[in-house]
């Protein structure tokens, strides 16, 4: 803080002051000239300090107004002295003598009344001071007091030399509690500090010389003194001087440097002792007397202070776990409560009241069964009965809930603990937490457990735990089925219009199932486009097969799914839980009778029995007999011709495979084909049948006109990333020029496979054919004609096995306008190749036409005219 121009003229004129003191020292003048050269100083420094009251008198008047009244005294004495000496006289003691002493109790209130405090709080300033004023006193008696003592001087001269050193210790007592309280930071407790100091160095420099006879007028110690006077007054004009005195300290803290300093001087007066015993002829038993006295005391206050030092520490850890427990209690998010053997609370945390929605203090004073949901109190009583029945460190756990101001019910858990016997609680302390948001997510995460995320149905889990309980352990079974429904054509969905489409499609299929579901029954989605119920309560197959006609009939209606009507055909398999069946077994059944009611056609209904276990059976063998069929090439090709309709003559063939086993005997393509797709061989096995259909083509064209060979494909074959390469592979083996390929893809196929447009296109820009065949069987392929690189559309047979002439005409029409090709399949009778050549179909095939047949069969036929219709 920079003095203002008030205050640097102030010090302006203190340093004139004593530089005038100076002159006196340095200045050979005459007597009067010494005098004026030292008054004027002393005059500045009573102005100083009258000047300092007056500028303090309204904010902090005491230690100014004292302090302008010592240095008055200590001037008063300067001009009694200087009184004496122009008159000659030198008298001892004398008034001087008594305004200088008056001047030293003054300026000691006025070091007093800088840091006004009590003994309690400033103790350990008072006994520090204490400490090395009697060190200082020790050094006082050993240089000025015992000198003195052996003069013969009378006792009122003894009695006033004694005085100034006492007066000086104490005021030097009363700068060093000021000190060591911090009370000298500001420049006015600075500059007063400095001023004491100076009074005291110059006060036992003068009585050190004057027992020694040596003190003489215009030393350095009149310089000392007016410094003092000057400093003194000068300090309440400066900054700080009106400030209110800096907070008291909390007891007996002690820094490093502070406490080896005391310490330090514990060492002084046994020094001294030590000295006086090893000189007492030249000592004398007067300082040894002193000697030991102040090392008594020393040790004392010292014993007093390290004794209040450690209860210092104990408060203050004691405090410190205070705050900290204080800080915890006061921003834990746990709500904290002591409450009273009656149950009524007497202390709540700022947690306690946000758990409540109020402020803290609404919720002390209440009874804790009345914070609590009216449901909730006979559990919060039980917990106070607990609590007071058990002993501390035995908490009681505690599970409630609790409505807010607003109504809302927060759900909360804790710990209730007795400590009634601590004096210092007398109450249960309760610790409450909010776990609404963790009861929420376990709810939650409960649910996701058991149920499915999209459609919100049981899971596979909920389910089995459902079927299991239907069980009993002794194998008896209440009349319970198990019903697994399968999406037909799923897929279809979900490559054409998306797997957004599909889910809503899925989510309206569980709600029509949830709809049409009775109470008692349980629907789940198992996953993908699976589902499955648990009925409860059938009375035989005949009830199970109606409740689940029914479901499917509510699903089967069309969905509107982003503004498309889609139909939802949907095969369901049924297994009745009979006396001894396993949770297993009837998963299994439903399984099966699911697999073939697909098998069957799709989109129906069909109840397990014996039967179905057996035919399942024989897929199972059949797919482990599939590698090794492969292997050993037991697979065969069977051809069959595809003719024009009108002249007969043979274009094509389709090439069929077929399965000799061993033990089984002939497998058909029926069984071949969804076996080979599930155990993932019909990827090898469809590249087989392309490398020998190929070679077969490529030999019959080589001695007959231009024969084109259709070579079936399955869907996992065209997603496979290496079918086009097996194509390629294909043709260049045997020769055969692309164009004489047709690769033959079903309907639903098709229409499942819109995202593989790309493989297609580039099989056509190979220049290989790309026929569609069952069309009419599944999804209206119509709308996808124009988008899919086709070249044929083979016609099923449905369409020549009706009189309806128009729609088979209306189709072959359509075809044509595409620029596609049409091959009807199915011709069995005269009569349907009759309607054929009538809506001007252009190709046939059938076993009206001709049956399949080895390669030997059909050879001759194509080799040998247009031929004829087979019987």
């Amino acid at each position: 803080m920079r003095p203002g121009p008030p205050t640097r003229g102030w010090i302006v004129v203190a340093a004139l002051a004593i530089a005038i003191g100076l002159g006196n020292v340095v200045s050979p003048g005459g007597a009067w000239w010494d005098t004026a050269l030292y008054n004027v100083p002393v005059t500045a420094g009573m102005a100083l300090a009258a000047a300092g009251a007056r500028a303090n008198w309204h904010r902090r008047r005491a230690p100014w107004v004292l302090a302008a009244f010592a240095v008055c005294l200590f001037g008063a004495g300067e001009f009694v002295w200087w009184g004496y000496a122009a008159a000659g006289r030198d008298p001892f003691p004398s008034w001087a003598d008594a305004c200088f002493l008056s001047g030293y109790v003054v300026l000691g209130l006025a070091a007093l009344s800088m840091l006004p405090g009590s003994v309690e709080r400033d103790g350990s300033a008072w006994i520090d001071a204490g400490v090395l004023a009697l060190i200082a006193g020790l050094g006082t008696w050993a240089a000025i007091l015992q000198p003195a003592s052996e003069s013969d001087a009378s006792l009122v001269e003894h009695a006033f030399t004694v005085a100034y050193p006492l007066g000086d210790v104490l005021i030097l007592a009363l700068l060093l509690r000021m000190v060591l309280r911090g009370g000298a930071r500001k420049p006015a407790a600075v500059v007063f500090a400095v001023g004491v100091l100076a009074l005291l160095v110059a006060d036992t420099t003068f009585s050190w010389l004057d027992v020694r006879g040596l003190a003489t007028d215009g030393s350095l110690t009149d310089v000392m003194w007016i410094v003092a006077y000057v400093t003194v007054g000068l300090s309440g004009l400066l900054p700080g001087a009106g400030d209110s005195p800096p907070p008291e300290p909390d007891g007996y803290g002690l820094a490093r440097g502070r406490l080896a300093l005391v310490l330090g001087a514990v060492l002084v007066p046994f020094t001294v002792l030590v000295t006086v015993l090893a000189r007492a002829d030249h000592l004398g038993a007067n300082t040894l007397t002193a000697s030991v006295v102040v090392a008594a005391c020393v040790v004392a206050l010292v014993a007093v202070r390290l004794w209040g030092l450690l209860g210092h520490a104990r408060r203050v850890a004691l405090r410190q776990g205070e705050q900290r427990l204080a800080a915890l209690v006061h921003h834990s998010a746990d709500a904290i409560m002591l409450v009273t053997p009656g149950g009524v609370v007497s202390f709540a945390s700022p947690a306690a009241g946000a758990l409540w929605g109020v402020a803290a203090d609404r919720v002390t004073g209440m009874p804790l069964r009345d914070l609590v949901a009216p449901g909730a109190r006979a559990d919060v009583d039980a917990a106070l009965d607990a609590s007071a029945g058990r002993v501390r460190d035995d908490p009681v756990s505690i599970r409630t809930w609790v409505t807010r101001r607003a109504g809302a019910r927060r759900d909360v858990e804790g710990t209730l603990l007795n400590l009634t016997d601590d004096p210092a609680v007398e109450a249960h302390v309760l610790t409450l937490r909010d776990v609404t948001e963790r009861r929420a997510l376990e709810t939650r995460l409960e649910h996701r457990a058991y149920h499915d995320d999209l459609t919100g149905l049981a899971n596979r889990a909920l389910f089995l735990e459902r079927v299991g309980s239907s069980i009993a352990p002794d194998g008896a079974a209440r009349r319970v089925a198990v019903v697994f429904i399968d999406l037909d054509d799923f897929k279809a969905v979900n490559d054409g219009m998306g797997h957004a489409a599909g889910d809503r499609l899925l989510v309206e299929v569980a709600r029509r199932l949830s709809a049409g579901a009775r109470d008692e029954d349980t629907v789940a989605r198992l996953g993908g486009d699976e589902f499955a119920l648990l009925l409860d309560g059938v009375d035989d197959e005949g009830g199970a097969r109606r409740l689940t006609e029914d479901l499917l009939a509510g699903v089967r209606r069309p969905a509107y799914v982003m503004g498309v009507a889609l139909d939802v055909p949907a095969s369901a398999g049924v297994a009745l839980a009979t006396s001894g069946t396993s949770v297993d077994d009837l998963l299994r059944d439903a399984d099966i009778a699911m697999y073939e009611a697909k098998s069957a056609g799709k989109n129906r209904v069909a109840v397990f029995d014996d039967r179905l276990l057996g035919a399942a059976s024989r897929r199972l063998e059949l797919k482990v007999a599939l590698p090794e069929a492969l292997a050993r090439e037991q697979f065969t090709l069977a051809y069959q011709p595809i003719r024009d309709a009108a002249g007969g003559r043979v274009h094509g063939v389709e090439a069929l495979i077929r399965w000799s086993h061993p033990r089984m005997g002939q497998v058909s393509p029926a069984e071949i084909i969804p076996n080979a797709e599930e155990s993932g061989l019909i990827v090898d096995i469809g590249r087989w049948v392309l490398d020998r259909a190929c070679r077969q083509a490529a030999e019959w064209n080589a001695v007959a006109s231009p024969l084109t060979m259709n070579v079936n494909v399955s869907g996992l074959q065209l997603r496979d990333a290496g079918f086009v390469g097996d194509v390629i592979g294909a043709l260049e083996a045997s020769g055969l020029a692309p164009p004489l390929l047709s690769l033959e893809i079903t309907e639903s196929v098709m229409v499942e496979s819109l995202s593989l447009v790309g493989v297609i296109q580039r099989l056509r820009d190979l220049g290989v054919g790309i026929a569609i065949d069952d069309f009419g069987t599944g999804y209206s392929a119509l709308a996808y004609l124009h988008r899919l690189p086709v070249s044929c559309v083979k016609l099923d047979r449905a369409f020549v096995s009706s009189d309806d002439d128009a729609l088979l005409r209306g189709v072959l029409a359509l075809a044509r306008d595409l620029g596609l090709a049409t091959v009807v399949e199915g011709v069995e009778t005269a009569e349907q190749l009759e309607a054929v050549a009538r809506a001007h179909g252009a190709l046939v095939q059938g076993y009206y036409i001709q049956r399949p047949g080895s390669a030997e069969e059909i050879g001759p036929v194509l080799l040998g005219s247009a031929g004829r219709p087979a019987a």
